[in-house]
């Protein structure tokens, strides 16, 4: 804590110590300038000066009259006229660096206040439990809610999915099933590309209130109807981002991605539609590795 404190005070410090110094220099030469009056005021006859003394007295003469010359720099008035000037600066150069550090934590203490009050939403993918590979899209439901403490405003969202088909391994009578390259790996056939859309969102999210719904849809092209008929793996993908503004006037994005892989389904219908579940229990929704796809601002 001393340490702090004389890192803290330091121009107080330095400042008590010249003060102390130029008191006791000046009281100095004050001293001496009184010795060298009256030593040229005497008067009357001069002592006898021996000879081994004769040598010495020129000095001693000229010192008493003649002080070191650093002693003019603590003397009144130009070494104190001097010195009060550089602690005049120092003492302006302590006060902004204390102003400076005072707004660098005024700012900090402002930020974490907005951090902690601002709008955040969080993104959830309700999960999937049917593909339509009739002429139906296939529709996935995302829900929006703001957890935060102050509503979000214009919020807009956007988005897109799209579904990826990979050979299944091959099975023959009397042989174990063998696959020929890794799973989910290389698509059998090129995917459509993700094109973002505008997403139907409500331009202002409360907080606390429930969440909103809306959501993404992919359909199956129909050149695909060959290799459904070969009950491939499915992989889909969802994409997106929603961008809003705090009450603070900061902008802010949150991205998703998220991925579910299916390795099996069940008996298609008469209308193109096939239940995931119970087939494939273990599908479900789960965020991409990269930490930038799901990135929140």
């Amino acid at each position: 804590m001393l340490k702090r404190l004389v890192l803290k005070y330091w121009p107080m410090i330095l400042l008590l110590v010249l003060i102390i110094a130029v008191l006791c220099v000046s009281h100095y030469a004050e001293n001496r300038k009184a010795e060298n009056q009256e030593y040229a005021q005497a008067g009357g006859p001069k002592a006898p000066i021996s000879p081994n003394d004769a040598s010495k007295s020129p000095q001693k003469t000229y010192e008493s009259q003649h002080p070191p010359g650093w002693i003019k720099t603590f003397t009144w008035p130009e070494g104190v006229t001097a010195w009060a000037l550089f602690l005049t600066l120092s003492v302006i150069a302590w006060q902004s660096t204390e102003t400076r550090d005072a707004a660098k934590a005024a700012n900090a203490q402002i930020k974490m206040m907005k951090d902690k009050e601002r709008a955040r939403i969080s993104i959830e993918i309700k999960p999937l439990d049917t593909l339509e590979f009739g002429t139906g899209s296939n529709h996935i439901t995302l829900r929006l809610r703001n957890f935060g403490f102050t509503h979000a405003l214009n919020v807009k969202a956007s988005g897109d999915a799209r579904a990826l088909i990979f050979s299944n391994p091959i099975e023959l009578p009397g042989l174990p099933r063998t696959s020929f390259g890794p799973a989910y790996k290389v698509p059998t056939l090129d995917p459509l590309p993700i094109e973002f859309q505008d997403l139907d969102v409500p331009t202002v999210l409360l907080a606390g209130s429930p969440s909103t719904e809306t959501w993404v849809g992919f359909i199956f092209p129909d050149e695909w109807d060959d290799e459904i008929l070969m009950r491939p793996k499915i992989a889909i993908e969802v994409r997106g981002c929603i961008e809003y503004d705090d009450v603070f006037g900061d902008k802010h994005t949150t991205k998703f991605s998220y991925d579910m892989r299916v390795s099996r389904w069940g008996e298609v219908s008469k209308t193109g539609s096939a239940p995931i579940r119970p087939h494939s229990p273990f599908s479900q929704w789960f965020k991409t590795p990269n930490p930038a796809d799901n990135e929140a601002t």
